[in-house]
C-alpha cells in the first residue's frame, strides 16, 4: 500500500514539475520568436505558431544515427494534462485505486481471512466495498462515476456522469481509511467478519 501511495505522490510531484518546465519552454519559445522577428523584419507579419514538446530517442540507422520522435505535443496541451485535475492526475489516481483494490481483493483479503479462520467473502470492509465501486467505474465505465459511485458514503467525491478524480485529499482519505481498517483489525477483528 505504501509503495502505491508513494508512486501516486511521486507522479503528482512530477506532473507539477513538467507543467512548470513546459511554461518555461513556452516563454523561451516566445522570446526566441520575438528576437527572430526583430532581427528579420521580413517575418514580422507571421503569427507565433506555438511551441511543441517532443519525447524521443536516438536510433542508429546504418552508419548515421537519427532522432526518432516518440511523442510530440503542443506545449499548451502538455501543460493542460499536467494541471491539477488534468488527464495525467486522473490517470495516475485511477491506476493507483485499481491497483489498491486488486491487491486487496486478490491477496490481502484472502490472507486476512485465512488468519481469522473465515472465508474470504466473510471479511467485509466497507472502504474496500466502495473502492470496488470506483474500480468498476474506472474499468467498465471509462473512469466516469456511476450511480454506485455516487451512493458511496465514505468516499464521496464524484457525482454520476463526472470523471473520477482522486485529488490528494481524497487519496489521503483512502490511505487513512486503510490504516484505520488495519488498526481496527488488530483491535477488534470481529467487526469486519460478516455473520450469516
Amino acid at each position: 500500500m505504501d509503495a502505491i501511495y508513494g508512486t501516486y505522490l511521486d507522479a503528482c510531484e512530477g506532473f507539477t514539475r513538467v507543467r512548470a518546465r513546459a511554461a518555461e519552454m513556452e516563454e523561451e519559445s516566445v522570446r526566441t520568436y520575438e528576437d527572430a522577428k526583430s532581427k528579420h523584419p521580413d517575418i514580422s507579419h507571421l503569427p507565433f505558431g506555438g511551441a511543441e514538446f517532443s519525447y524521443g530517442r536516438w536510433v542508429p540507422a546504418g552508419s548515421q544515427p537519427r532522432y526518432r520522435h516518440l511523442h510530440q505535443v503542443p506545449i499548451e496541451a502538455l501543460r493542460r494534462r499536467n494541471e491539477d485535475g488534468g488527464s495525467n492526475f486522473q490517470f495516475i489516481g485511477n491506476v493507483c485505486v485499481v491497483t489498491l483494490f486488486q491487491y486487496w481483493e486478490h491477496y490481502f483479503r484472502l490472507q486476512f481471512a485465512h488468519d481469522l479462520g473465515v472465508e474470504k467473502n466473510d471479511l467485509d470492509v466497507p472502504l474496500f466495498g466502495e473502492l470496488r465501486r470506483y474500480r468498476q467505474a474506472i474499468i467498465h465505465n471509462r473512469g466516469i462515476a456511476t450511480a454506485e459511485v455516487e451512493e458511496c458514503a465514505l468516499l464521496r467525491a464524484s457525482r454520476r456522469g463526472e470523471p473520477l478524480l482522486f485529488h490528494r485529499n481524497l487519496f489521503e482519505e483512502i490511505i487513512d481509511g486503510i490504516l484505520g481498517f488495519l488498526h481496527g483489525l488488530q483491535e477488534r477483528p470481529e467487526q469486519f467478519i460478516r455473520r450469516a
